[in-house]
């Protein structure tokens, strides 16, 4: 396969990933919509709103680094994923407890 031809398929892919991903999203909407009603939904967008908010501090861009580690030495993969999967359960577990605690404090 030519360097062009993957370019076309890799980009082919990346678009029906992207489409699916909203059309997935599209549905979720409709559905929690009807289930929660505006209400019920208003609460689940903003607690959602809330969560990535404080989401950002678990990756701290360890996922763009992690990629370009892998990109340069492959062979390194599995000590990689390896060492930066415990920071980022950390780091999840640790916003976890916040959020918690912010809604314990603020209820």
């Amino acid at each position: 396969m030519t360097f062009g031809e993957r370019i076309v398929k890799n980009s082919a892919v990346l678009t029906a990933s992207h489409v699916l991903s909203k059309l997935i999203n599209l549905a979720l909407v409709l559905i929690l919509t009807r289930l929660l009603g505006s209400d019920g939904f208003g609460i689940y967008s903003f607690s959602l709103a809330f969560v990535m908010l404080f989401m950002v501090f678990t990756h701290l861009g360890i996922n763009t680094l992690l990629i370009r580690e892998i990109a340069r030495d492959k062979s390194r993969a599995k000590e990689l994923v390896g060492t930066t999967l415990p920071v980022i359960l950390i780091g999840s577990l640790l916003v976890f407890v916040l959020v918690n605690g912010i809604t314990f404090l603020t209820n």
